[in-house]
Formats: C-alpha cells, sequence, structure tokens
C-alpha cells in the first residue's frame, strides 16, 4: 500500500481484508460492491468489467472494480464457478443515520461448495460439498458429501483409503475440504477438483465434530446414526 493515503474508508476496507485474506471482498458503496487493489484485477480479468482506479489523479491511483448489489449474484455465480472464494461485505448500518463512516460487516462468505443462490447453482446437476478425512494411525477414514441445492446428504467410511479418494472422484463435488497435510493422489489431482484444506486441528477434531453432527441431525447419539464406531467418518 505504499503511497496510497489510508483515508477512514480505506482503513475500514483494510481492516476487513485483512481478516478474509484468501477471498475476494465485495465491499457495498452505496448501490455498488466494491473491489480494490489486487482483488479488482482479478474481479476485472475475470468477470470482463471494467478496470479503473479511485483517486485516478493521486501519485498511486488505487484499482478499482464494482459491479451493481442488484446484479451481483450472476458475477458471483462466475466467479464461484472459476473457484474464487468470496466474502460479501454489507452497510450494517443506514448510511442516513450513519455519524461518519457507515459501519461495515462481512455478513456471508461464499465457496464453489457452499454458495446456495439459484444464480450459483448448476440446474440438473447435484451440487456437492465434501469433506474427506484419513486416520494413518488407525488406516480407517470417512467422506461426507452434502447436496446444497436439495440439503440431501450420506458419507462413506472405509479402511481403503484409495476407495475413499475414487469415490471422490465419482461424486466430483464442486470443493472438496481436507486436513492440510493429507495429500491426495496423482490422479485426485488430475481429475481437476477444487480443493479446500483446513488444519486437522481445530477442523477435524473427533470431539467438536461428534457435537456438530449430533447437533445438526437433532439426536442424542451417535449409534443413532450408526456412526457410533466409525469416528474417522464423523470427524470428516
Amino acid at each position: 500500500m505504499n503511497g496510497v493515503k489510508l483515508t477512514p474508508m480505506f482503513e475500514q476496507y483494510l481492516r476487513i481484508k485483512s481478516e478474509y485474506p484468501e477471498t475476494l471482498l465485495f465491499y457495498r458503496m452505496g448501490d455498488f460492491y466494491e473491489l480494490f487493489f489486487e482483488d479488482a484485477i482479478t474481479a476485472a480479468r475475470e468477470l470482463q468489467i471494467t478496470l479503473t482506479s479511485r483517486n485516478p489523479g493521486a501519485e498511486s491511483p488505487v484499482p478499482m472494480a464494482g459491479v451493481p448489489h442488484h446484479a451481483a449474484e450472476a458475477y458471483l455465480g462466475q466467479l464461484l464457478e472459476k473457484g474464487f472464494r468470496i466474502a460479501i461485505c454489507d452497510q450494517i448500518e443506514d448510511p442516513k443515520q450513519a455519524k461518519g463512516l457507515v459501519k461495515r460487516a462481512v455478513t456471508r462468505v461464499l465457496t464453489p461448495g457452499t454458495a446456495v443462490e439459484e444464480a450459483s447453482l448448476t440446474a440438473k446437476e447435484h451440487n456437492y460439498l465434501a469433506a474427506l478425512f484419513w486416520d494413518e494411525k488407525e488406516r480407517a477414514g470417512g467422506m461426507c458429501w452434502a447436496d446444497f441445492s436439495t440439503g440431501e446428504w450420506s458419507g462413506l467410511f472405509s479402511r481403503d483409503e484409495a476407495r475413499l479418494w475414487q469415490w471422490a472422484v465419482k461424486m466430483s463435488p464442486r470443493e472438496l475440504l481436507l486436513p492440510d497435510a493429507l495429500e491426495p493422489p496423482r490422479e485426485m489431482k488430475a481429475a481437476g477438483l477444487q480443493i479446500s484444506r483446513y488444519p486437522a486441528r481445530p477442523h477435524f477434531d473427533l470431539g467438536p465434530a461428534r457435537e456438530r453432527v449430533l447437533k445438526a441431525q437433532g439426536v442424542s447419539d451417535l449409534a443413532v446414526l450408526d456412526v457410533a464406531d466409525k469416528p474417522p467418518l464423523v470427524r470428516a
């Protein structure tokens, strides 16, 4: 940001952006969502929209690109199809009532597997979000998947790691979540799936995973779901 004078608006933008560094930040300004700096350059290239600049007469003008908020879903769908993650930053107070800078906050984070707006879902196709976990010590693993356009979900437990990867290719999810240390086989990489990695702890810890499953399914015992003896599946 060398040479860029940080106005209160840019200070707010950069603070929010720092909390979502791996996303394209759609920052609401009036009737538009604006993107700045590298995000603007990326959006202009991928969406074929005009790249302009804020403070064009300044020594270091800031790259800027924007889309109308009422048409944003179509643009979001295009970016999700290309594998981008997106953070939607909205105005959370009435600009007319604001004293100074309008308060803004991220209200949605979209990834290829979690977007459920009709504009971003492919008609007549499943829209799976999947997660795969393999416990090398126990030589067992699991893969779970959910269709975010229908709400359907299922899972697979196996002691054959190759079988889990084969199912991942067969399901062809819009996004596959993996522990950061789990390396897909070569043929998996060739399948071209969108893979997102997360630290095994806390995202794949058994305790929190167990509580999430129980809460999501409205039950008090994993035995009801026939997964009490399948910890790797629960962790997925």
